[in-house]
């Protein structure tokens, strides 16, 4: 039986060489992976937060825009909103 032969019947045996640095390359890669995984999590995270201030703060503008009762004032609030929403980011 022929070297193809063994390997196509996965009757191949690799050497304890290969074999020991094939393990050590998928623990790195496990290991890379998992820390670049946290790593988007947490820009996730922090683009999520943003979103949901931005959200907060146009509502905030929203509530002042259908009020109307001072339109001057409303629209220095609604300024006022934005540029700390802005600002905190």
């Amino acid at each position: 039986m022929s070297e193809t032969d063994n390997i196509a019947r996965g009757n191949h045996v690799v050497p304890t060489e290969w074999a020991e640095q094939l393990e050590r390359e998928r623990d790195e890669a496990r290991e890379r992976y998992a820390t670049e995984a946290t790593e988007h999590m947490l820009a996730v995270n922090k683009l999520c937060g943003e979103r949901d201030a931005a959200r907060a703060a146009l509502m905030r503008i929203e509530d002042l825009f259908v009020d109307g009762t001072d339109i001057y004032a409303d629209r220095e609030n609604m300024g006022l909103i934005a540029r700390e929403a802005l600002e905190n980011e």
